[in-house]
């Protein structure tokens, strides 16, 4: 759940445990634990709306990896395909959005990428991660793992899908104090996605 409504979530109920133990002091005024259970129940409610909707995106961007792999090869084909057509006639080229073959360099699958760095946010919150430039991408996929307790060795957790970005770093609030998160990114453009990097972690 997302930290802040958990957060938050928590401090709801030591207040309600407070005033339960205190119940009769609190008679006439206008705070009741039914107003907390309530709160606590909309933001249970939006907290698992959020986990729903992340898991949804998760699913969407899976979706949308295997459909550019499967069109790839098509895109390609076509583009051979027209090149051939128009072998002698170069210049209908430009009707596809291609070049002339002869000067133009076809793009290739990203290699493998690198995270040259991971540290804590400036205000102490979060990790920044910095990615090393990597030729041929349009962007980064990163993932993440869930969190593990600090003390527990894990030489590969299993990741979700985190964040599509198209800079070099990314900014990750969503950590719990304690726990060890992994991340690991691959680049990617139109011809496919690169090697995953090597996997990275921190404690905050």
């Amino acid at each position: 759940m997302q930290k802040n409504i958990q957060d938050l979530i928590s401090e709801l109920k030591d207040l309600k445990k407070g005033l339960h133990t205190h119940n009769t002091q609190w008679a006439g005024l206008p705070v009741t634990e039914t107003m907390l259970d309530t709160a606590i129940a909309a933001l249970q409610a939006k907290g698992d709306a959020i986990d729903s909707a992340k898991a949804l995106v998760s699913q969407t961007q899976l979706d949308g990896r295997n459909a550019i792999e499967q069109y790839t090869g098509l895109a390609t084909q076509t583009t051979t395909l027209a090149e051939g057509l128009h072998a002698n006639e170069q210049g209908k080229l430009a009707d596809y959005n291609l070049d002339i073959a002869v000067n133009r360099k076809a793009k290739t699958i990203p290699t493998k990428a690198m995270i040259e760095s991971i540290v804590d946010d400036y205000d102490g919150i979060g990790f920044i991660l910095k990615m090393q430039s990597l030729a041929e991408t349009d962007g980064f996929e990163i993932e993440k793992s869930n969190g593990v307790d600090s003390t527990t060795l894990v030489l590969a957790p299993p990741y979700t899908h985190l964040k599509n970005i198209t800079k070099l770093a990314y900014t990750d609030d969503e950590v719990e104090k304690g726990k060890r998160y992994f991340y690991r990114v691959r680049g990617y453009n139109r011809r496919g996605y690169g090697e995953w990097s090597e996997p990275v972690s921190r404690v905050q």
